[in-house]
């Protein structure tokens, strides 16, 4: 059962000037791809939290929701942008924040767009636009826009809330292999393929995700700055099927930059050529970013969900 805590209002305008940046990622040590690597420094949306009540909810939506044409959904999935709550959360989640956010554009097409934060996440604050507050007590910042991607694509949106304001970037209940498919069934998003999308310290969900019985579903990993470990599995997956396609976005020396040479190095040993800009029609592509480590979602997402529409 979802319980819905409100319709919002869509961000359909441009990115907002001035997102707050968070903290450039440091190298994680000794990172390897099995479970439990040390977590970088990933992107802190916020720091502190205050203790002034006062959120600022999203703005209503005026549009009167519908159910959308898009036929073998489990339940009737509702046009526009939805606060939700599930019966079976991957992670604590405080009682008045979301634990996802769903969107779903009228004449929705039959794929999903799936976004996973790195540390201190807070989806509220990620897919809207304006001064929000993640729950009460919780300061208002500027939000980071991500659904205004969703102005050029008929894909349905999933936000899911990881670590809830937390330096954590582990996959909580997403470890399970049949936990990621039970989630989805329940938010009317079953059998839907996929675009997994990852920043940051998201990369260990993304893993989670790809060891999870939805692998098959995916078609597509994009990883804004992600890579910090699992260059082989992310590689493994991409060449098991010719249609599968890996974006990987890097900048810096660090640790995001020695793990993204490790993936070129071991595709191209099994003769698969890597990529350098989203016009390659290769299934691996290594695309430098033109952004900070905090800004690189909301600066490359409409572009890459774009070229993997081609």
């Amino acid at each position: 059962m979802v319980a819905v805590l409100g319709v919002v209002a869509c961000s359909f305008g441009e990115t907002s000037a001035g997102v707050t940046e968070p903290e450039a990622a440091t190298d994680p040590e000794a990172a390897t791809e099995t479970e439990g690597v040390t977590e970088p420094e990933a992107a802190t949306e916020t720091e502190a939290a205050t203790e002034t009540e006062g959120v600022t909810e999203p703005e209503a939506a005026t549009e009167t929701e519908a159910a959308t044409e898009t036929e073998g959904a489990t339940e009737p999935v509702l046009t526009g942008t939805r606060e939700v709550r599930v019966e079976a959360p991957s992670h604590p989640v405080p009682s008045d924040a979301p634990h996802a956010i769903v969107h779903v554009p009228a004449r929705a097409e039959r794929e999903t767009v799936v976004f996973l934060h790195g540390w201190s996440g807070c989806v509220r604050v990620l897919a809207n636009r304006g001064e929000l507050a993640c729950a009460r007590r919780h300061r208002r910042e500027r939000g980071w826009d991500l659904l205004a991607a969703a102005r050029s694509s008929r894909a349905r949106w999933l936000f899911p809330q990881l670590a809830f304001r937390a330096r954590d970037g582990s996959p909580g209940r997403f470890r399970e292999p049949a936990f990621a498919r039970a989630y989805l069934h329940e938010l009317g998003l079953a059998d839907d393929p996929i675009v997994l999308t990852a920043h940051s310290a998201g990369f260990e969900t993304a893993l989670a995700w790809l060891r999870s019985d939805v692998r098959d579903r995916i078609r597509a990993v994009v990883l804004f700055d992600a890579l910090y470990a699992g260059a082989h599995a992310f590689a493994d997956w991409a060449l098991e099927r010719p249609d599968r396609r890996l974006v990987s976005y890097v900048i810096g020396q660090g640790g995001t930059r020695r793990e993204n040479e490790r993936l070129r190095a071991y595709a191209s040993a099994r003769g698969v050529t890597v990529g350098d800009s989203l016009e390659d029609d290769a299934p691996v592509r290594i695309v430098e970013g033109r952004a900070a480590h905090g800004d690189l979602p909301a600066q490359h997402l409409e572009e890459v969900l774009r070229a993997l529409a081609r």
